[in-house]
């Protein structure tokens, strides 16, 4: 984890929550897909 160097004048927490979001949407597009992909296929 880099910390410091690339955040400038962002705060962490705006950047954890962010990241944050980012894994939850992930999560859930992924968990979208495979159960788009199960259904297709049985």
């Amino acid at each position: 984890m880099i910390a410091g160097s690339r955040t400038g004048k962002r705060p962490d927490a705006m950047i954890e929550s962010l990241r944050i979001g980012a894994m939850s949407f992930f999560a859930t597009a992924l968990i979208l897909f495979l159960g788009a992909g199960t259904g297709l296929i049985g």
